[in-house]
C-alpha cells in the first residue's frame, strides 16, 4: 500500500544518520548485507576488515599484516589492535559493530572505547568441529568482558543466548533474532504443483562442521521414497570432491 510506502519513508527520513564502523570479515557473505542495509538508510558506513576481499559499493579498511611465523589466532588479533585503534581514530564513528564475539568482537572491545554492539554467530563462542574459540580456562572471561564491555549483544540461536548466560551475561542485555527463513511467513510445500518438483538450494561451504553430507544422504533416501526432488549444492571447499563421489555413488547426479 502507498500509504504504508509512505508512512515508511517518512520514518525514515526522521532516523538521524550516524557513522557506523562495522568490524567484521569482508569475506563473509553479511559484510555485504548490513553495509548496504545502513548506507541505504542514509549512514555513513566503513567496513574495517581482517580479510583482504572487497565489499560491492562500501568502504573498506583492511588490517593487514600476515604473521611471518606460526602463532595461535587469538594473539594474531592481539598484534593488530593498533592497526585496528588507528582505522577507527581516522573514521570517528558514533557507534561500532562487531561480528564473532571471539576476534572482531575481542578486538573491538580491547580498542573501541565508544558505543559498541557485538554479534556472536556460532563458533565464535560454541565449540564447532571439535574446536572452542579460545582455550576452556580464558573462553569464560573472554566472553563476560567483551559482552560487559557492548552496549548491545546480538545473537543468532537461542543456543548461543543460553551458552552466554551460563559465562554469566545477562540475559536482559541479549537480543536474540535469527538470520534465515521464517517459518511462520513460509511454509513447506507437500505437493509438486505445476511448478514442478520441490526444489532446495545449498550454499554453505563443502566442510565438515556445515553437516552437508547429510543432506546428501537425505536426497538419496527422499529419492527412494519416490519423492521428486531437486536439490542444487553450491560452494567450494575441501570436501567439495569427497562429496560429489558420494552424490555419484549414490547415482544423484
Amino acid at each position: 500500500r502507498w500509504s504504508e510506502v509512505r508512512a515508511f519513508r517518512s520514518e525514515r527520513a526522521r532516523v538521524t544518520a550516524v557513522r557506523i564502523a562495522l568490524v567484521s570479515y569482508s569475506n563473509a557473505a553479511w559484510t555485504t548485507h548490513f553495509a548496504q542495509h545502513c548506507s541505504g538508510l542514509g549512514h555513513e558506513v566503513r567496513v574495517i576488515s581482517f580479510s583482504p576481499d572487497a565489499v560491492p559499493h562500501a568502504d573498506v579498511v583492511h588490517i593487514d599484516g600476515t604473521p611471518k611465523w606460526r602463532m595461535p589466532k587469538l594473539l594474531w588479533f592481539l598484534s593488530r589492535l593498533p592497526q585496528l585503534r588507528k582505522a577507527l581514530r581516522d573514521f570517528r564513528p558514533d557507534v561500532v559493530m562487531a561480528t564473532y564475539l571471539s576476534s572482531n568482537g575481542l578486538a573491538a572491545a580491547l580498542t573501541w572505547p565508544g558505543p559498541l554492539v557485538v554479534s556472536a554467530w556460532g563458533g565464535d563462542v560454541l565449540r564447532q568441529a571439535g574446536y572452542l574459540p579460545a582455550p576452556e580456562w580464558l573462553l569464560r572471561p573472554m566472553m563476560r568482558f567483551v559482552c560487559r564491555r557492548a552496549d548491545e549483544v546480538h545473537v543468532v540461536s537461542d543456543e548461543l543466548a543460553e551458552a552466554l548466560a551460563q559465562f554469566g551475561v545477562a540475559r536482559r542485555r541479549i537480543s536474540c533474532f535469527p538470520l534465515g527463513v521464517s517459518m511462520e511467513k513460509f511454509s513447506m510445500r507437500h505437493d509438486p504443483g505445476p511448478s514442478g518438483p520441490l526444489r532446495v538450494i545449498c550454499t554453505r561451504r563443502q566442510e565438515e562442521v556445515y553437516g552437508n553430507r547429510v543432506l546428501i544422504e537425505a536426497m538419496a533416501r527422499l529419492r527412494d521414497e519416490g519423492i521428486e526432488i531437486h536439490c542444487t549444492v553450491i560452494g567450494g571447499g575441501p570436501l567439495l570432491e569427497s562429496f560429489v563421489a558420494r552424490t555419484r555413488e549414490l547415482k544423484l547426479e
